[in-house]
């Protein structure tokens, strides 16, 4: 019966440790994709998911990437139109992230 459990207790700790480090490379590639480091694909591939698995992981972490150049000035001329000054902020934050 101890050697049952002992090798249960095994297994239970193995699955869980496996499960973390394939939570962390799934968050280490969702960084990467936020930073453009990685493509879709690449994010994939790194996080070891599906190219849809890894789709839905940065869908439901609500990332998205603004490939529009000419987005944040257009965005930055609504929110001054409307007097958006939080808009207007974050516009100011993320135009200094993307910054090289």
């Amino acid at each position: 019966m101890q050697i049952v459990k002992a090798s249960l207790d095994t297994s239970f700790w193995n699955i869980a440790r496996q499960i973390g480090l394939e939570q962390e490379n799934l968050e280490l590639a969702l960084r990467a994709y936020q930073q453009g480091k990685v493509d879709l694909r690449g994010g994939a591939l790194m996080a070891g998911k599906s190219y849809n698995a890894f789709l839905q992981a940065v869908q439901a972490n609500r990332i998205v990437i603004l490939e529009s150049a000419g987005f944040l000035s257009r965005l930055q001329n609504l929110a001054e139109m409307f007097g958006d000054e939080t808009l207007r902020l974050t516009i100011n934050e993320v135009s200094a992230q993307l910054a090289p």
